[in-house]
C-alpha cells in the first residue's frame, strides 16, 4: 500500500519549460496521499510549485542539502548540510577568474546570486521566476558569512 509520494520536480512533476498540467496537477491533488518534492531547486525556486499543488509538509532541496516543512506560516528548516564555505569561495573565485564569462550561480539560505547576466541565467529565470541578485563576488565573500547551500556553472 502507497503511503506518501516523493518525486522530482524537472521532468517529472514539470515539463521541459518548467510548468505543470492540468492532468499532473488534478491527479496529485486526487491522490489523497502526502506529496514531498525532492529537487536540486533552492526552497524559493520549489515555492510556485508548492503553492500551485497546495501542499504543505516536509520537501527536499539542494538535493538533499536542505529539508524543509512549509505551513501556513512559511518555511521552517529541519535538516541542512551547507557546503563548506572555504571551499563555496575558492571554487567560486577560482571559476570566476579562470572563466570570465561563464554563469555562475551561488544559492544560500535567502537568494539566488550570479555575478553576470548571460543568456542562461535569463533562460532559467523564465523557468522558475525567481529572481536573483547580481553581486560581486569577490565582495560577497569578504562582507558576508552565508549559509552556501549550491554553486553550479
Amino acid at each position: 500500500m502507497i503511503k506518501h509520494l516523493f518525486s522530482d520536480m524537472d521532468g517529472t512533476v514539470l515539463n521541459s519549460n518548467g510548468q505543470m498540467s492540468e492532468f499532473t496537477i488534478k491527479t496529485i491533488k486526487g491522490s489523497g496521499l502526502p506529496f514531498t518534492l525532492v529537487s536540486a531547486r533552492s526552497p524559493q525556486k520549489m515555492e510556485e510549485i508548492i503553492n500551485n499543488l497546495g501542499i504543505d509538509g516536509i520537501h527536499v532541496a539542494f538535493n538533499g542539502g536542505l529539508i524543509f516543512e512549509k505551513n501556513n506560516k512559511g518555511n521552517k528548516m529541519l535538516y541542512s548540510v551547507p557546503l563548506e564555505y572555504g571551499l563555496a569561495k575558492k571554487l567560486v573565485l577560482d571559476v570566476r577568474n579562470k572563466f570570465k564569462n561563464i554563469g555562475i550561480s551561488l544559492y544560500d539560505e535567502l537568494y539566488w546570486n550570479t555575478d553576470l547576466e548571460t543568456a542562461g541565467i535569463k533562460r532559467e529565470y523564465k523557468i522558475v521566476k525567481v529572481a536573483y541578485k547580481i553581486v560581486n563576488f569577490k565582495n560577497y565573500f569578504e562582507n558576508t558569512n552565508k549559509t552556501v547551500y549550491k554553486v553550479s556553472f
